[in-house]
């Protein structure tokens, strides 16, 4: 059991007047609050569900006993008298205390008891009522104390005044609390006031007065411990409130601490998450502190299983080295583990295929097999996974294997000169290289024997002699490759002999063709590039004739330009001779066959005259000419300004707009059917005719015999604008018409009346 007092109350002074039966006739009020904390129910750690008990508002004292005095001991009834300095009863407080633990649902009792002290040494029976209030409702109206017989004054404390079932979380409220006692000098025996009659009280003994107070029994607030699980490097989010007792929400995380083996973060939901450290599995803990609105704080621990998982193994990367085209075992899996398990050799995965070369696994070893392609060399590479004892596969590692490559020797051309019907001796390999070993001389191999002449090989120097065929002069080629001391193969190289002879140049005839007036060019060696000489001498172009359709210039190196007149000629020719330093040629001629090209007609422009609204056929092709002869048509015609064309293929007939007259153009093009065209401009006049004017009808109303002056031009008009006359009247039936230039006179016969109608012009 815990008891709670409510303090802070201290003697009210104040002058009441109190009628016979001391009913208050003045106010005093004073605020009683009680701030507690739980306290300790047993041995247990364990805290009392009960966090707070509150009498807390308004104790309002209205003519309460404190102010009511004896005024003499001979009086056997109480009285109060106004300006009272003297209490024969003080109030000290009102407190509570709880039995039981407050759950969500349930309820507590709750015992109420005061405190008061007497400052007379008499004999005093007292009693107490209250109304209990729970929640603002009425719960028990005058709930009544037991008599007590008090003695002697002083102070009494705790005297029992009743006991309360409160609802956990409810408030329990006293209202219109009656204290009410007797005192007498000769009152000895305190058996009246036990057995509750109180007989000397009467109605002048009875004070009342108003209390107002309240006892507030919260829901608990207890933080439970927390159990949890999951699997290795997976986030966890744990409810710590879940299985908590919230005393007087809102109740929030205040404090949270890290596991040793992981990392905790709150979520502001009343939610937490623990993330284990990475590959951690175990057992790990932290703690956690929860405070509601009321200030209740409570701390539990939080355990988390975390349970193992396998861990996927780890590939790494792998490099090795082979020689061109020979196999190389590569332990792929030396250097991979798996942090829990063992590594499954039989698992191995190739993802990517090399390049350059096969790969094979051997199942039971999990070893690679890497055979190069066939002369391949430089740098390949293959992708792989292996899994683990449990299934887990592991990441993807590449395998790098660089293929060691003999360079093949390098053969460079070479030339040499000798003159007619004499041998030389060529050093072929002077000039070749082997980058990465050496040249073997013993392994020339001539791979084309020269056109004119024979060669042979000197096994242990690798010069080559070679011999021109009797009376055989130029240039002669044969070829050869060498390997190097590792067998590697060269390419082909060519060895170019200039056989000197001393015999004049030959000039071999040229045949060219050229567009009709274009220009042509020959670059170098131009005509002489068919002519022969002796080996190293140089020959040179020289004109002899020049051409007779155009204009020539040829060069010392055989070029040339020729720029054709543009006449309609098919043929046209020079001659040259080839030179050496020391002699001349044969004549030789350059024949060129001249291409003819479509030339585009010529169109002139034309004129023609019509008159006003009369069509015109216009033989626009008449003056034209084309100076390849070919036949002319009209392929497009524009359009007129004044009027309308019509291409009829070799005319154009041109039609005037109405009432036009003045001068009208359009353009037309001349087409020779080979894609030749020319354009030019017709000009048409077109003379003005005499338009007829335009008579409107009219109508006029005159009385019978009356005549009838009518300007019948009034509304008629001449196109041209010149001036108009009346040229000839009809006579109507029933009168007669007089026209007299530019008006009509209507004259009706006698009597007549109606409607009559005649025509001019």
């Amino acid at each position: 059991m815990m008891k709670t007092r409510f303090s802070n109350l201290s003697p009210v002074r104040a002058g009441m007047d109190c009628p016979d039966v001391c009913d208050h006739g003045g106010n005093l009020h004073r605020e009683v609050r009680y701030f507690g904390r739980p306290r300790s129910m047993s041995n247990q750690h364990s805290e009392s569900l009960l966090s707070r008990k509150t009498l807390m508002g308004l104790l309002a004292l209205a003519g309460l006993i404190l102010a009511l005095s004896i005024a003499t001991a001979a009086q056997t009834f109480p009285r109060c008298i106004s300006g009272c300095t003297a209490n024969d009863v003080e109030l000290i407080g009102v407190s509570a205390d709880v039995v039981g633990s407050c759950t969500p649902g349930g309820s507590v009792e709750t015992n109420l008891w005061v405190s008061l002290h007497f400052n007379r040494n008499k004999t005093y029976c007292v009693r107490f009522v209250a109304d209990v209030y729970m929640d603002g409702s009425l719960a028990i109206a005058d709930l009544v104390s037991e008599p007590m017989n008090v003695f002697a004054n002083g102070t009494y404390p705790d005297i029992y005044f009743g006991t309360v079932s409160v609802p956990c979380g409810s408030t329990l409220s006293l209202e219109n609390v009656q204290i009410l006692w007797s005192v007498d000098k000769d009152f000895e025996d305190v058996s009246s006031c036990e057995d509750g009659s109180c007989a000397p009280y009467g109605p002048g003994s009875k004070c009342t007065g108003d209390q107002y107070g309240t006892i507030f029994v919260s829901l608990p607030l207890d933080a439970q411990d927390d159990v949890a699980e999951t699997d290795e490097d997976t986030p966890i989010t744990i409810d710590l409130l879940a299985n908590d007792l919230l005393g007087v929400e809102p109740t929030q995380i205040t404090s949270l601490e890290s596991g040793s083996h992981g990392s905790t973060r709150t979520n502001g939901d009343g939610t937490v998450q623990y993330v284990p450290d990475p590959d951690f599995h175990g057992t790990d803990s932290f703690a956690y502190t929860i405070e509601d609105s009321e200030g209740q704080a409570d701390s539990a621990l939080v355990f988390v299983s975390v349970y193992a998982t396998n861990d996927a193994p780890e590939a790494h990367d792998d490099m090795s080295q082979t020689d061109e085209n020979e196999a190389v075992v590569i332990d792929i899996l030396a250097n991979d583990v798996d942090p829990d398990g063992s590594l499954s050799s039989s698992s191995v995965a190739i993802l990517q295929s090399p390049s350059h070369g096969d790969v094979d696994i051997d199942p039971s070893t999990g070893v690679a097999t890497y055979s190069p392609s066939n002369g391949d060399c430089g740098n390949d590479s293959f992708t792989y996974t292996v899994d683990d004892n449990e299934g887990a596969t592991s990441n993807e590692a590449t395998v790098s294997v660089e293929i060691l490559c003999n360079e093949a020797p390098f053969a460079n051309d070479d030339t040499a000169t000798t003159d007619e019907n004499t041998a030389i001796a060529i050093d072929v390999t002077a000039n070749d290289n082997d980058v990465d070993g050496s040249l073997d001389l013993t392994s020339i191999r001539i791979t084309r024997s020269p056109d004119f002449g024979t060669i042979s090989v000197h096994a242990s120097s690798g010069v080559i002699t070679y011999m021109p065929d009797p009376q055989s002069c130029g240039d002669d080629t044969f070829s050869y490759t060498i390997s190097d001391n590792d067998g590697a193969v060269s390419q082909e190289a060519d060895v170019t002999i200039a056989v000197l002879c001393d015999d004049p140049p030959l000039a071999i005839d040229d045949l060219y063709h050229v567009s009709e007036g274009e220009s042509f060019t020959e670059r170098t060696p131009g005509v002489l590039e068919n002519d022969i000489a002796s080996p190293g001498d140089p020959l040179t172009a020289t004109l002899n004739s020049t051409v007779s359709h155009g204009t020539l210039t040829l060069n010392s190196d055989g070029s040339f330009i020729y720029v054709h007149d543009g006449g309609e000629t098919t043929s046209d020719q020079f001659t040259y001779y080839a030179s050496t330093n020391t002699k001349d040629s044969n004549l030789a001629a350059v024949s060129l066959i001249i291409h003819p090209v479509n030339d585009p007609p010529t169109a002139v422009n034309d004129t023609a005259t019509t008159t006003e609204d009369a069509s015109l056929t216009v033989p626009v092709l008449a003056n034209d000419s084309d100076p390849d002869g070919d036949k002319l048509s009209v392929d497009w015609v524009g359009a007129a300004e004044n009027g309308s064309v019509v291409n009829n293929g070799g005319t154009v007939t041109y039609t005037p707009d109405p009432d036009f007259h003045g001068t009208d153009t359009f353009r037309y093009a001349a087409t020779d059917g080979n894609g030749g065209q020319a354009e030019a401009t017709v000009t048409v006049l077109i003379t003005p005719v005499n338009d007829p004017p335009i008579a409107q009808d009219d109508s006029a109303s005159t009385d019978e015999d009356t005549p009838k002056l009518i300007d019948v031009l009034g509304n008629d008009s001449d196109p041209d604008g010149d001036s108009l006359i009346i040229q000839s009247v009809s006579q109507p039936a029933n009168g007669s018409v007089v026209a007299d230039g530019t008006n009509l006179t209507y004259t009706p016969n006698f009597d007549f009346s109606g409607v009559e109608s005649f025509s001019y012009s």
